[in-house]
């Protein structure tokens, strides 16, 4: 009864009392002033749903949210896009992998795109799957030593990740150790040409642009020192694929000289009584299978501690 209040005692504002006083005179009714509380009311509560009332524009915040709504599918979309896209280019994705685990045997592989494989016991291997699509062809050696014969196509570079080390070949076949515990890693080239990298943070160092047949690169990741030598043979017997150097009336300080050399170690070689020369082959295969077979052919015995070696001549 407010409002009738208002309007008897002349407080109410005069644009909503010329509302009610137009009102009143088109519906020809008594005044409002002689209005009993009740009936007074009920008048008011008709007049006030006939009197416009300002609302809040509700149009901006509407749109607002509408924008946002519609900004927040279409990157949920793109999102949904690249995730997809970035699922079928990224090689890393456990699904686009076929791995192969050897233990106390050797493996021998045919890839896809024709490239053979001989994986040495104790290696870890990965390769994409759709090898023979993908513009690169791309495995991973992530532990142990594997010979690679790999099928030549000068348009699609198959490359071998190691860790942080990257070697990118067109077409030829070579041996490739990497060991994570002592952090070294081998290359020893039979035929063609191979490029070999090694990654520190967001650069690749170039260890070799081209290394070529019968050249072994070694690198010692603790010395970051590379040593490249040459004249090797890489002899292949069934599914044994090794690196071979044919010696011929040496002495063993010469010998000791070559393993120096080839491995980046100091050698020390004790003197013999009487010197000899020996004719045999060496295998590269590591430093200590090496010094393991000098010694079946010549009877020495060795002394390794960390980077230096001592030679003692047998008996």
């Amino acid at each position: 009864m407010d409002q009738l209040s208002d309007y008897q005692s002349g407080t109410m504002n005069s644009g909503r009392r010329e509302i009610v006083d137009k009102w009143f005179g088109k519906q020809n009714r008594v005044s409002p002033d002689i209005l009993s509380d009740n009936l007074g009311d009920e008048i008011f509560d008709v007049i006030n749903k006939k009197i416009p009332v300002n609302k809040p524009k509700r149009t901006s915040l509407f749109w607002a949210w509408s924008v946002a709504a519609s900004l927040l599918i279409f990157f949920a979309a793109t999102l949904l896009f690249l995730g997809k896209v970035s699922r079928s280019r990224d090689p890393l994705r456990p699904a686009a992998y076929t791995t192969y685990l050897t233990k106390s045997r050797p493996r021998h592989l045919i890839l896809e795109d024709g490239t053979s494989v001989d994986l040495k016991p104790g290696s870890l291997f990965r390769v994409m799957a759709g090898l023979n699509k993908s513009s690169r062809r791309r495995v991973f050696l992530d532990r142990g030593e594997a010979f690679f014969k790999v099928k030549r196509d000068p348009a699609h570079p198959f490359i071998i990740s190691s860790g942080n080390y990257k070697t990118t070949v067109l077409g030829t076949s070579f041996i490739i150790n990497t060991n994570s515990l002592k952090k070294t890693y081998t290359v020893s080239v039979k035929t063609g040409k191979v490029r070999v990298e090694h990654q520190v943070g967001h650069t690749f160092r170039i260890l070799s642009a081209g290394l070529i047949k019968n050249q072994v690169l070694h690198y010692d990741e603790l010395t970051r020192k590379t040593l490249i030598t040459g004249g090797e043979k890489v002899r292949q017997t069934g599914k044994e694929n090794y690196l071979t150097t044919s010696i011929e009336q040496k002495t063993l300080i010469q010998i000791g000289a070559l393993i120096s050399k080839a491995f980046g170690v100091k050698v020390d070689v004790r003197e013999q009584a009487v010197p000899v020369k020996y004719t045999l082959e060496l295998d590269y295969y590591n430093l200590e299978h090496t010094l393991n077979k000098l010694a079946m052919q010549t009877g020495i015995r060795y002394e390794l501690n960390g980077h230096s070696l001592l030679i003692i001549p047998g008996k």
